[in-house]
């Protein structure tokens, strides 16, 4: 009788044992499915005229996995900011789906499921080694509750929906990692961890330059887990200071040189604009509705700033300051959670508070993406701590108040995700919140339109900007003057074209334009002239490659159209176009030979959307017809002529 209670109490250990390590794993997983269905929508995301087409769509250093190009994305900025590792993980998405979207965003959603499980476990090992003294399943809670809202929280829509902002997911993938192997290295004491979070450093940094405030997080861990900061701590630290110091200097200098830090405020003006923005991501932290992707200035440089500026330095005090205060003076732990919370929050915010004026947008939703992290542990500590309390009621109404929050989150981070299906959903989301405030907006959208044959509502964007917004902007009369074209209307198309180069001298666009209108009248000595302009500013475009090329066939400067067809295939291998019309320069020179073999891979190749409407295989069957008639192989010009008709050439 006295073995029997022993079992009995066996027994259930075992079990809940292997509950808990079943948890571990069961609680990141479920979060995960619900991250991953609230951002199911992204999956049909196309690419932005917003960044996606400049940096991704004509980028013709993605389109290679050579070392050549490889060491272009290693040695160039672009956007200005050096990424290396972003960029190259496009190129590894051209390389499996070329410019189907699907795979690019995919890669997007998957690092952002990636960075919730890695939010749950870098928290979940804090936690362990925080409060030894308390129940695992704790643990379990608070990182729990942390990645769940960290994965479906309206404000990170933007950093996973915009390509051009994979930046944020994958450096943030190898700062969550780094934090990860730095807990390991603290628990454990293995120098190989600390060799390892240096090493996810770096790769953080080459991801996205925000990650030069990593050595500050690894001081607040030190600070959370109660760590006496002797001098190996500092010793230990030095490296990871050194590699921020190099990475800080060398982005302010591209950004500098980018003209990144266009905006110009008083020191005054912009302590004020810094409490704004550290105070109004705290506020969509619970108010996360409005949100745009684009945050306009309420003032321009050198006009006064609104009232309400100037009460929010108190405000963040009051926010900060307060609890700080009360928890230090109440529960010693407490103050350690609240200030590693609003530490780590501060950090990770602090590059992008618009004290350097960085771009023209006040906020923006992506700078959230790693700093929340800091103020959703603090959350979700506390809201543990209140569900440890034996009171039935306030058990019941903090899960109550949990579960109505969730899904608060969820359901608007599900509807904000269609906001970034498109372009013109994007943009004309910005449009309805801030109405004739945002003229990237109008000039972006304006783009759209006109790349989707849309004049007429290109026309409209343009005329916004430029009759009612009064901007004199060298780009708006320049895509005026493009849908002008579009239209037919080449003299006023001209007119405003003209227009943007006295504005601005180095529009490559209006040189190529004025290129193509006087192309179309038969100047060409004009034609030449512009085309050259352009080229002087980017040497190696697609599309004025392709104008040049017309041009120089025009002109019967057959030597010339080749050449151009050799640069253009070195661009852009997959456009059967190209091919197809290096083979009628070749067969016009005399290169029957040459001209055959082009318009038989032409035949051989998929046919590009954008190239449907020349029926280029019946095209390429017929004048290979063509080629074997004049050689005198008529049974050979015969079966070319039986394929081009059945390819529907007439």
């Amino acid at each position: 009788m006295k073995q029997a209670p022993k079992k009995n109490k066996l027994v259930p250990l075992a079990l809940e044992i292997k509950s808990k390590s079943a948890m571990d794993f069961a609680v990141p997983i479920g979060i995960c499915i619900i991250t991953a269905i609230c951002f199911s929508n992204t999956f049909n995301n196309q690419f932005l005229f917003w960044d996606d087409n400049q940096f991704i769509l004509n980028n013709i250093h993605l389109r290679r996995l050579s070392w050549e190009n490889i060491k272009y994305l290693f040695s160039h900025e672009f956007g200005a900011n050096w990424q290396p590792l972003t960029m190259l993980s496009y190129s590894l998405n051209y390389y499996f789906s070329k410019y189907t979207p699907f795979g690019y965003f995919f890669t997007n959603v998957a690092l952002h499921i990636a960075n919730t499980a890695l939010v749950f476990f870098v928290i979940r090992n804090l936690m362990n080694q925080f409060r030894n003294n308390t129940k695992p399943e704790q643990s379990l809670i608070i990182a729990g509750i942390a990645s769940l809202w960290f994965g479906i929280h309206p404000m990170h829509v933007e950093s996973v929906g915009w390509l051009f902002e994979r930046k944020d997911v994958l450096y943030t993938f190898f700062y969550l990692s780094g934090l990860l192997t730095y807990s390991t290295y603290l628990k454990n004491k293995k120098i190989k961890w600390l060799v390892y979070t240096f090493l996810l450093f770096i790769c953080s940094c080459m991801s996205k330059p925000m990650a030069v405030v990593f050595p500050a997080s690894l001081l607040l861990i030190d600070f959370l887990l109660s760590r006496k900061f002797k001098s190996n701590v500092w010793l230990e630290k030095v490296p990871f200071f050194i590699l921020s110091l190099i990475i800080g200097v060398l982005t302010l200098h591209t950004q500098k040189e980018a003209h990144a830090l266009e905006y110009t405020f008083s020191l005054s003006q912009r302590f004020f604009i810094a409490s704004y923005s550290f105070l109004e991501y705290i506020i969509k932290l619970f108010y996360p509705l409005h949100l745009s992707g684009f945050y306009p200035y309420p003032m321009n440089p050198g006009e006064s700033l609104p009232g309400s500026f100037y009460i929010r330095p108190l405000l963040v005090i009051i926010i900060t300051a307060g609890p700080l205060y009360y928890t230090y003076k109440k529960n010693k732990t407490w103050f350690k959670v609240s200030a590693f919370g609003f530490g780590f929050y501060l950090v990770n915010i602090a590059l992008v508070l618009q004290f350097l004026s960085v771009g023209s947008a006040i906020i923006s939703d992506r700078y959230s993406y790693m700093s929340y992290i800091g103020l959703l542990f603090i959350l979700a500590y506390f809201i543990n701590e209140l569900f440890q309390k034996n009171d039935v009621i306030i058990k019941n109404a903090v899960v109550i108040s949990g579960l109505v929050f969730s899904v608060y989150l969820g359901y608007f981070c599900y509807e904000r995700t269609q906001a970034w299906h498109d372009t013109e959903a994007m943009l004309t989301d910005v449009i309805n919140q801030y109405p004739e405030k945002v003229p990237q907006a109008y000039k972006y959208l304006g783009v759209f339109y006109g790349e989707n044959g849309r004049p007429e509502d290109a026309y409209k964007c343009y005329d916004v900007l430029i009759n009612k917004m009064h901007l004199r902007d060298a780009d708006a009369y320049c895509n005026m003057g493009s849908v002008l074209m579009s239209l037919h209307n080449m003299k006023a198309a001209a007119e405003y074209l003209t227009i943007s180069l006295q504005i601005d001298s180095n529009q490559f666009m209006s040189y190529r334009n004025l290129g193509i209108i006087n192309a179309d009248t038969g100047n060409y000595p004009a034609a030449f002239y512009y085309y050259n302009k352009a080229k002087s500013i980017y040497a190696y475009d697609e599309g004025l490659y392709n104008n040049i090329s017309f041009a120089h066939v025009a002109t019967k400067q057959y030597a010339e159209a080749i050449n151009d067809y050799n640069i253009l295939l070195r661009m852009n291998p997959d456009n059967a176009l190209y091919y197809f019309n290096r083979g009628v320069a070749e067969y016009s020179m005399g290169k029957v030979d040459n001209a055959a073999d082009d318009f038989n891979k032409t035949l051989a190749m998929p046919v590009m959307k954008q190239n449907a409407s020349y029926n280029l295989p019946g095209n390429a069957a017929y004048n290979l017809s063509v080629i074997y008639k004049d050689k005198g192989d008529v049974q050979k010009a015969d079966e070319f002529t039986k394929e081009a008709q059945q390819l529907g050439h007439r």
